[in-house]
């Protein structure tokens, strides 16, 4: 089999698991892990987190962004189900994210009812996206019910500056949460209401 991409560095380099294959065939990895040492103060873990390089990030036309694993990854069963999942968000391009549109200006429509503040300037829905800032994606298990994967896109947005946005998406290929980064990976755990009812998951 092909060596793996992703790798963990830490004191000294080693491999985390030989028998990985590449997360893609044009070989678009993650490359060397380093701890990552800014974690968010939301995060209720003391568990090490390992970040990548800047990679090109489709689903953003291409922008770089940092990737940060936020589970233990000696697990190989967890290492491999990390890969599908990047597999997976590596193929969203910009025309899956403007079939978004929709969900991120709800968002927006909501905190402009809710507070005090000059509307953007916005021909088209889809214009929203010139307001949303990108800054680091994560890759999570969930710690109940499916324990699927999730990546987490972190964005900076005009529109909700204290707390700004997050899209998630389960396995890394279908949109489940859109809202303020809260620390929940779903809109389920967040209202500790069952899987069926949260209008995203649900419709996987």
């Amino acid at each position: 089999m092909k060596q793996s991409s992703l790798y963990w560095k830490g004191g000294k380099e080693k491999r985390l698991q030989e028998n990985m294959t590449h997360m893609n065939d044009s070989n678009q990895g993650l490359g060397s892990l380093q701890q990552h040492l800014d974690i968010p103060e939301w995060v209720f873990s003391d568990e090490e987190w390992v970040c990548s390089d800047e990679v090109s990030v489709n689903f953003f036309g291409g922008k770089p962004l940092r990737f940060v694993i936020t589970d233990p990854l000696p697990n190989p069963n967890l290492v491999q189900q990390i890969e599908r999942a990047l597999q997976n968000f590596f193929q969203l391009d910009t025309h899956y994210r403007d079939s978004l549109s929709d969900l991120v200006y709800e968002s927006y429509e909501k905190t402009l009812d809710a507070v005090d503040m000059d509307p953007l300037e916005l021909s088209t829905k889809e214009d929203i996206w010139k307001y949303v800032y990108p800054t680091e994606v994560y890759i999570s298990q969930r710690d109940r019910r499916d324990e699927a994967i999730y990546v987490q896109v972190a964005c900076e947005c005009e529109w909700e500056v204290e707390h700004g946005l997050q899209l998630v998406f389960k396995d890394g290929a279908r949109i489940t949460r859109v809202s303020q980064q809260d620390g929940h990976l779903t809109t389920a755990d967040a209202y500790d209401i069952p899987d069926s009812e949260d209008p995203l998951l649900s419709a996987i």
